[in-house]
């Protein structure tokens, strides 16, 4: 974002507390583990969570080997519907000021799941 001169704050938006990489946002916050884990829960697929220091790109595959092959597509989906979720928080947050708790965040997750599937 500096790079193309746009407002860049070096600190989380959603955490306040760690740098702000991809990473960090979509998977390492302890908000975006909190989405994740819980909306893993509610799926019965909590042992499919990551750790804290994971990279999404190691992550993701990793996780999906771990599935069924029946139950691949719904995970490659719901792993875009959460990133997705996270990173309009984000920007939520960066630009409109706006912050939504996570039980909120995840509440809106699940309906947008509903629909998706």
């Amino acid at each position: 974002m500096a790079r193309h001169g746009l407002t860049y704050h070096s600190i989380c938006p959603l955490c306040g507390i760690e740098d702000e990489t991809l990473n960090h946002i979509l998977l390492q916050c302890r908000y975006a583990r909190t989405i994740w884990f819980r909306f893993l829960q509610h799926r019965q697929w909590e042992h499919l969570a990551s750790h804290a220091d994971s990279a999404l790109v190691d992550w993701w595959p990793d996780a999906e080997q771990r599935l069924r092959a029946r139950d691949r597509r719904s995970f490659k989906s719901m792993v875009l519907l959460v990133s997705r979720s996270l990173w309009l928080q984000r920007n939520a947050r960066v630009f409109d000021r706006d912050e939504m708790p996570a039980h909120t965040l995840l509440e809106i997750v699940d309906s947008e799941w509903l629909a998706w599937r």
